[in-house]
């Protein structure tokens, strides 16, 4: 079950909107004029129309501003952060975000400040007897490099690993992002957590 986002100026868009207003128990939440107060008092822009998105699994239908005014007032609180020419480019970004128990955290701050054009999640977070630890860093001065820490019993839970559905559902899902893959077999001298 998706969203729907619905131009009231479409006519397809008109008559779906029309018959989610006729049906009993939508909740319309009419978001658009507060989001134009604040569009006016920071950009002094003045827009018409906007955009509706349906919610269907909450019976939620929403009006808000169209989306590239939208985006300006949802993100105008990164302008002390992040320079319009930087929002901008990150809007250039294809991210995956694999790991979703720790890395829901991180997939929810990608998304709530804009960090990317586009979000893949993979890798739910399965639970492999023989995987001890993954960590996934970025390096500092290149953040688009990704460098991943996995812990594992032994070989055969990595030969495991390999074979494992979700593992070949994640190299399927980020085959476009991955430029360059090199394995390097380390031996432990210290690890611990705090």
């Amino acid at each position: 079950m998706r969203h729907e986002i619905l131009d009231e100026t479409i006519a397809a868009d008109h008559d779906r909107l029309t018959a989610l207003r006729r049906t009993g128990g939508v909740v319309v939440l009419d978001m658009w004029s507060r989001q134009q107060d604040e569009a006016n008092a920071l950009f002094q822009e003045k827009h018409t129309g906007g955009r509706w998105v349906y919610y269907p699994w909450l019976n939620l239908l929403v009006h808000l501003l169209e989306p590239s005014a939208y985006r300006r007032v949802r993100l105008d609180r990164n302008r002390n952060k992040l320079t319009a020419e930087e929002q901008e480019r990150f809007r250039s970004l294809r991210i995956g975000v694999v790991g979703l128990s720790v890395g829901h955290a991180i997939a929810h701050l990608i998304t709530a400040e804009g960090l990317a054009g586009e979000l893949r999640l993979a890798d739910p977070d399965v639970i492999e007897p023989g995987v001890l630890t993954l960590y996934a860093v970025a390096v500092k001065d290149n953040p688009r490099q990704i460098r991943l820490f996995e812990v594992y019993s032994n070989t055969a839970a990595y030969e495991a690993h390999l074979q494992s559905a979700h593992f070949k559902q994640y190299k399927t899902s980020t085959a476009g992002m991955v430029k360059s893959l090199k394995l390097l077999e380390t031996d432990p001298i210290l690890l611990g957590t705090k």
